[in-house]
């Protein structure tokens, strides 16, 4: 078993604009996980919140840095949530892990500020 930080404590804002905004993890950051047989995410969720509309965290897994994207988990309140993630999912828990793991950071209104702060820890069990 091998623990990875996939992102230590981030706080980003939206001050609020016309058009609404998406932040992705920086690509070179983003986890390769196709070599692990299961993955559990925890994410720390300290702050989530905005005027009219709260953003929405998500975790994303692709087979290669083009995708596509599949969107495994998402949260709109603060709380500590567990991910698990594997190569062959036996049980209802598990999704599939397709090879990257990254977060992405989405405003649901446009026009409102809203702030964020969270963690994301990652311990890899690679394949036996």
């Amino acid at each position: 078993m091998e623990s990875v930080v996939l992102q230590d404590v981030t706080t980003l804002e939206g001050l609020g604009g016309s058009v609404p905004v998406t932040f992705y993890q920086n690509r070179d950051t983003w986890l390769w996980a196709a070599k692990a047989e299961n993955v559990i995410l925890v994410v720390e969720v300290f702050e989530l919140n905005g005027t009219d509309a709260d953003p929405t965290l998500s975790i994303q897994t692709g087979p290669d840095a083009g995708g596509p994207w599949t969107t495994v988990a998402s949260w709109t309140e603060p709380g500590t949530y567990t991910l698990f993630l594997g190569r062959e999912p036996t049980y209802s828990q598990a999704q599939r892990v397709e090879g990257y793991l990254r977060w992405k950071l989405s405003e649901t209104v446009n026009g409102h500020a809203w702030n964020a702060c969270f963690r994301v820890t990652a311990v890899i069990e690679p394949v036996g």
